[in-house]
């Protein structure tokens, strides 16, 4: 029962601080736990570890703002919390396996994406 609890809290922690540079240590020291046990706490709830969870979390956010509207990636990247507009444009390219252009393009015309 203390691992759902725990991971549910961190689920919550999550949502309320998304950032990119959102990690282990940080959510850890928030909570005042050690950053193994959360992460084994998480895993065990959730079947995937934080930053997966992170990750798919930004992913939605961007997702949700490119329907939304036009947005531009630089003010999405300060946004989210990435160092620079670089960082951002690759961490789209690895997450969604095609460049920034591509995803406004694909999700600002298409609601059910492959």
């Amino acid at each position: 029962m203390l691992d759902i609890e725990l991971a549910e809290w961190t689920v919550e922690y999550i949502n309320a601080h998304l950032s990119a540079t959102l990690s282990v240590k940080v959510i850890a020291a928030a909570k005042g736990a050690d950053p193994s046990d959360l992460e084994r706490a998480f895993r065990r709830t959730y079947h995937v570890t934080i930053k997966s969870y992170v990750h798919q979390r930004l992913k939605e956010v961007v997702i949700d703002r490119v329907r939304a509207g036009d947005c531009k990636g630089c003010s999405l990247a300060q946004e989210l919390g990435f160092r620079s507009d670089r960082a951002f444009y690759r961490w789209c390219k690895h997450t969604f396996g095609i460049a920034w252009r591509e995803v406004k393009a694909r999700y600002r015309s298409n609601s059910n994406p492959k």
